[in-house]
């Protein structure tokens, strides 16, 4: 007997053994003959990654008022043991599309339940017959789009001996961060399968795309890792999963995100300023290995170079006692560099004469040379599964290998979780808001390796994976400090994050010009956001690709000579010059590029190599951003509009 659920245009079917089929009318979509549900890891101290398959044992199925359950009174492990854990598997029909959680009953002593791999699918074919047509879209970033990932994924991501990679080949992106959402999924044969993690506390979770081993029949794997963790004596839901398959492209999948989002996304006002903000100057004062790049009094100086080209703000890096990357989260003022009552002139000087000044801190290293890391950063930092820290080391260096080849910086991360680090953003918050910048910025906090944290002091207790719902209360509170025309930065971009910030320092792929970023997924499904480009640092051969590529897709523009080092704009002219024009024709349109929403409503047909964005102004008008990334000049024409474009030049064409 099978048990059916309907979902839109697609069907997922449970038999007695509780093996799964999917399948759609009109197309080859099916799953693989040996297709599970579920994965389970179990961990007993030794084996620390005990796999449970689903297809191993025989669940109990049953219909429910909201879908289906299916119902394991004992797991078995690959290695024969059986454990007295309970779990039941649940497929609720809703709204959205087809949502799978699990309740985990752990009802055997020494035996922790880690991760569940729920819902895993895996599909021997999707909508497109052709299955080298089909594209994976993963929210790694702004946003990634792999072409043919039946053979990509094989190809790229082999560890050769690190996995278990003769079971499978895995792409995983981890969530929140350097995921930027919890969605993604397969533009498959005109339909878009899309997979989501809907959870409101934003607990950690991995997405995974997998294939199958070299000289094997090819298979494509999605699933959904989760977290919970499970103890002895304890029950624990986990999951909400959202599957789903749209007629359409991966549009459909970025509304359905959005729509979910819209049950939780309410972004503080942001203020005018931010709203036009065209982009920065990133400055580092004092450099990790102690060489002095910037006094106070030369901010001024590295303002000047900005206004020249239209950059609006100057984010300023290693302006405290202890250079940059030390000392965190210890901050005061540098007597080198000019003293407290300098660089708060050198602030009022800049803001005087229209400038905005975005003053950086730290939101979640902790240096292991401070006392506070002696004193409070050791019960305050994540620690790992063994209870160790997780420990990141920097290798920042001058002209000599020494601190190059073997590092010199070890810190630590602090978990959000947890009071005294609550305390300590809010001191740094309040210490940089008496120099009255117009931001307080705080690095990495809204978006670093989500760590699972197995302090069970913490706030989180045993629950590894839910940092996040406190980095919000966090955020929060520092929103909560400022004054109406003032706003919090950070680096990275996190939708669970982006309602208590009022921009972004862009990181990770999307930020920049790749054959496979895609920042569209991110850009359609929070238009809302500031975001930054990211990793131009001089006039290399492509400064123009990366710099038009910033202009089309509405990015701020990140200006980091040399990482953040001696030169300013002005001493690299062509860079100057490019980007002063560029800015000067977004200004031109201001209303579609800083008061408009990027939002792409259809698919023009363009020449190969011609990407755009499309920006939607107030008033109902459109602009579409052309760039020509090609050696020749191209005819664009776009509902009967035409222009000549230039090699490497972009152009706006209002409609």
């Amino acid at each position: 007997m099978n048990h059916c659920l309907t979902c839109g245009i697609f069907t997922f079917s449970l038999d007695d053994n509780s093996r799964p089929e999917m399948r759609c009318d009109g197309t080859p979509l099916r799953l693989t003959a040996d297709s599970e549900l579920f994965r389970v890891f179990l961990d007993d101290g030794v084996y620390r990654e005990l796999t449970v398959h689903s297809r191993d044992m025989h669940g109990s199925v049953c219909e429910t008022e909201t879908g289906l359950a299916v119902h394991y009174e004992q797991l078995i492990g690959d290695d024969g043991r059986v454990f007295d854990i309970g779990l039941t598997a649940y497929i609720d029909q809703t709204d959205t599309g087809l949502c799978f959680y699990a309740q985990i009953d752990n009802r055997h002593e020494g035996v922790r339940v880690n991760e569940i791999q729920y819902p895993y699918l895996s599909f021997d074919c999707l909508c497109d017959a052709d299955r080298m047509r089909d594209t994976l879209l993963m929210p790694m970033g702004l946003g990634r789009r792999i072409e043919n990932p039946w053979q990509a994924i094989r190809d790229r991501y082999h560890t050769e001996y690190m996995s278990a990679d003769y079971h499978q080949i895995t792409y995983s992106q981890t969530y929140p961060f350097p995921s930027s959402m919890a969605w993604f999924g397969v533009q498959t044969g005109g339909y878009f399968l899309y997979l989501g993690r809907h959870d409101e506390r934003f607990r950690v979770c991995v997405l995974n795309a997998q294939n199958t081993p070299r000289h094997c029949a090819d298979a494509l794997m999605l699933s959904v890792s989760h977290y919970p963790a499970v103890l002895a004596g304890e029950m624990v839901t986990c999951g909400k999963t959202v599957l789903n398959l749209f007629a359409g492209d991966w549009r459909k999948g970025s509304e359905c995100y959005r729509r979910w989002a819209d049950t939780w996304y309410t972004p503080y006002k942001r203020p005018d300023w931010v709203t036009h903000l065209s982009g920065w100057q990133r400055i580092i004062c004092k450099h990790q290995y102690g060489e002095i790049f910037f006094t106070y009094r030369d901010l001024v100086k590295a303002w000047r170079d900005c206004k020249a080209v239209g950059l609006t703000g100057l984010l300023v890096f290693g302006w405290w006692k202890g250079c940059f990357d030390n000392h965190y989260p210890e901050y005061e003022p540098d007597p080198a560099l000019g003293g407290e009552e300098e660089l708060r002139k050198a602030i009022r000087e800049i803001r005087e004469d229209g400038g905005r000044v975005l003053l950086y801190s730290q939101g979640v290293l902790i240096d292991t040379q401070t006392d506070y890391y002696r004193l409070k950063g050791k019960a305050v930092c994540r620690k790992d599964i063994d209870g160790n820290e997780y420990q990141e080391f920097y290798k920042f260096s001058n002209d000599g290998t020494l601190l190059n080849q073997f590092g010199y910086k070890t810190l630590v991360s602090a978990c959000q979780a947890t009071d005294e680090w609550q305390n300590r953003l809010v001191e740094s918050a309040k210490l940089k808001l008496n120099f009255d910048p117009d931001c307080i910025f705080f690095d990495q906090v809204g978006g670093h390796l989500p760590r699972p944290c197995f302090d069970t002091t913490h706030k989180h207790g045993n629950r590894i994976d839910d940092e996040a719902y406190y980095r919000c209360q966090n955020l929060d509170v520092l929103h909560g400090l400022i004054g109406e025309d003032q706003a919090v930065g950070t680096e990275n971009t996190v939708d669970c994050f982006s309602p208590y910030v009022q921009f972004h320092h862009g990181h990770e792929i999307g930020t920049w010009y790749e054959k496979e970023s895609f920042p569209q997924m991110f850009r359609q499904t929070f238009p809302e956001e500031v975001v930054s480009n990211r990793l131009l640092h001089d006039d290399r051969a492509d400064m123009r690709q990366q710099l038009n590529y910033a202009f089309i897709h509405g990015l701020r523009y990140d200006v980091s000579i040399y990482r953040g080092r001696k030169c300013l704009l002005g001493e690299i002219p062509a860079y100057a010059d490019a980007l002063k024009r560029l800015l000067a024709l977004r200004e031109q349109y201001k209303e579609f590029f800083y008061e408009g929403t990027y939002r792409l409503t259809e698919s023009f047909i363009l020449p190969a190599n011609c990407p755009y964005g499309e920006f939607h102004a107030k008033d109902g008008r459109v602009a579409i951003a052309v760039w020509n990334n090609n050696p020749i000049s191209q005819e664009i024409a776009v509902r009967g509009t035409s222009v000549l474009v230039k090699p490497q030049d972009v152009a706006v064409i209002v409609l």
